[in-house]
């Protein structure tokens, strides 16, 4: 129940954007490496986080965080700013759940607004 709701909240949020002016979304990407070295210089220890941040025409943005250890990558949390509902949400992929953190007093930032504005 708890994975149907999640994903009912992230596809009406990502599906505002198509009734609304057409942007293009932004995606971006992060990487940090951290590596545990002995006395000799050796990897002792070795581990990777990724983040993906998504943005959609109407300014509602989802940011995903994944992890590597071991050479096993999985998504394991997130955050959704829901600015059609004024919501914010904390993800958690693990458990399969999405756990309401509270009301957006804001908007999306405004120059991004104009922007959109503007390539109607």
């Amino acid at each position: 129940m708890k994975s149907i709701a999640l994903w009912l909240i992230v596809l009406v949020t990502m599906a505002v954007s198509l009734c609304k002016a057409q942007v293009t979304p932004v995606v971006a990407k992060e990487r940090i490496v951290h590596d545990v070295l002995d006395s000799q210089g050796n990897v002792v220890s070795h581990s990777e986080t990724f983040g993906k941040y998504l943005r959609n025409s109407a300014g509602s943005t989802i940011t995903q965080i994944y992890s590597s250890v071991g050479g096993k990558t999985a998504i394991r949390s997130g955050q959704l700013e829901d600015y059609s509902r004024q919501k914010l949400y904390a993800l958690n992929y693990e458990r399969q759940e999405a756990v309401e953190q509270g009301n957006l007093t804001h908007g999306p930032h405004p120059e991004y607004l104009a922007n959109a504005k503007t390539a109607r």
